[in-house]
């Protein structure tokens, strides 16, 4: 069997003004994909497949793609179909929640141009995020969907093996089965919607059940992306039957999920303390043990936006902080770093820190001294950028180069710091990502304004499907 592989993964956040460019996106070809995927591999070389491996192309969420992005990744897929016509299936990992300007759904653009070049027949398998947006066309090109089955994701390598297994049983089985899709008539955020909380955890172990189930392949629930205002962001339920004659039964299970999420509805909360910006300053300081970690929610990077908001900095400056001393990592400001890394460490720095995208990024001076230089990583861990820390009194602050947020120790690591030297870490997140929630005593859900603002239904949206909970009433 040959099977061709490829990655193109983008969380598109349509409310913020950035957009995101090639030069944004990791790129690797061929040997290097098979590493970065590598349960994938694992799969189909263990079951004797030829691999054709095209090109991993990821970046950290953030605006709208440009189309070079895209143009860039459907040259290099469709080179390697037309130099590969005999191929007997094709693996992809596409996240779900891409868009791009020109074109809108990235991943429902490159599975139709895939669909045409090899016909009808060839099967399709897509892993994904479950915070990707799956409308009612997607399913006519990609036959098997596998979408994550934890928030926050700690088996994105488990979901990539279960997509190749499940196209290996397709090729098997030599049948052509399109999938069932149902829409769920629900929007939430990741924060609001955690893998060990009800009803994301019965909706997980309500998967794992269909999957045993007999007559189904695969199945399906995703989330949505919130942040992304387009036509088919939406909450969905795909499920892949065995043969054409197990289609009622995948119809009826995928029902019966849309319902059991739909009259639960109401259940998708914060699975943490949450608060307004000035009370999570007073909750964080007045705290007795810690580390508090205060996720600044309104300008995640990780949901796509800008990370360059000043709000909680200025609010810490001016804050009786009672002994206790504070990191905020990071803020994204190109001018501010690099001009902060020209000093050297030790060296007093007065310096305004603000990209003034919008009002909640403008400038805030801090008078202070260098505390430290170090690297910005990506998630493969390689260095993606540069950042330095200002030390301001009891406030550290992190200037970083690109848009990233600090999801685990590394990046505190690299970045020259302990995080054990702080009482109160701000970081740029939703939920905490497994170290660093393991890491807090207290963790508090900040809902700061931004482009990820946690109160979705106050999001001006104009293009999502309705009605749509909890935007209107269902």
């Amino acid at each position: 069997m040959k099977i061709l592989m490829a990655q193109y993964s983008h969380e598109s956040n349509t409310f913020t003004p950035l957009t995101t460019k090639l030069s944004d996106y990791v790129v690797k070809e061929g040997e290097d994909l098979l590493k970065l995927v590598h349960k994938a591999t694992k799969v189909f070389q263990d079951a004797g497949c030829e691999l054709v491996p095209v090109v991993y192309c990821t970046a950290s969420p953030s605006g709208t793609n440009e189309r070079e992005v895209y143009d860039f990744v459907e040259k290099k897929i469709s080179d390697a179909l037309d130099a590969n016509p005999d191929l007997d299936g094709i693996w992809v990992h596409l996240h779900g929640a891409n868009y791009v300007k020109e074109i809108g759904h990235a991943e429902l653009a490159l599975l139709k141009m895939i669909r045409a070049k090899v016909g009808p027949d060839i099967p399709i398998a897509w892993a994904m995020d479950p915070h990707g947006n799956v409308g009612p066309e997607h399913i006519k090109y990609a036959d098997i969907l596998r979408a994550y089955r934890t928030v926050p994701h700690v088996d994105v390598q488990e979901t990539d093996e279960a997509a190749a297994q499940a196209l290996l049983e397709r090729i098997k089985l030599g049948n052509k089965v399109e999938p069932v899709y149902v829409r769920v008539p629900v929007l939430v955020g990741g924060e609001q919607s955690v893998g060990a909380e009800e009803p994301m955890k019965s909706v997980f172990q309500r998967l794992w059940e269909l999957d045993k189930m007999e007559g189904i392949l695969m199945a399906s629930y995703t989330v949505g992306f919130v942040w992304g205002d387009t036509p088919c962001s939406t909450a969905a339920v795909a499920i892949t039957p065995r043969t054409e004659a197990d289609r009622e039964l995948c119809l009826r299970e995928a029902e019966k999920l849309r319902d059991l999420v739909v009259e639960n509805k109401e259940k998708f909360q914060f699975a943490v303390l949450a608060l307004s910006p000035d009370d999570a300053v007073q909750r964080s300081i007045e705290e007795a043990e810690g580390p508090v970690y205060v996720s600044d929610s309104g300008d995640n990077p990780q949901a796509g936006a800008t990370g360059c908001n000043t709000v909680m900095l200025e609010k810490y400056l001016k804050a009786d902080l009672k002994g206790k001393k504070v990191l905020l990592a990071s803020i994204f400001d190109i001018e501010a770093t690099h001009k902060a890394l020209k000093y050297n460490v030790g060296d007093d720095i007065e310096i305004d820190i603000g990209a003034c995208l919008d009002e909640y990024s403008q400038k805030v001076r801090v008078c202070g001294k260098v505390k430290a230089k170090g690297d910005l990583i990506f998630r493969t861990g390689e260095k993606f950028g540069d950042v330095v820390t200002i030390s301001c009194g009891g406030v550290d602050v992190v200037l970083e180069d690109r848009a990233e947020s600090f999801t685990e120790m590394e990046y505190f690591r690299r970045a020259g710091l302990d995080a054990d030297d702080y009482d109160v870490i701000v970081v740029k997140l939703g939920y905490l990502f497994p170290e660093l929630d393991e890491h807090a005593k207290l963790p508090i859900m900040c809902l700061t304004p931004g482009a990820s603002y946690q109160i979705v239904a106050k999001l001006p949206f104009t293009k999502i499907p309705r009605p749509t909970y909890p935007m209107d009433e269902i």
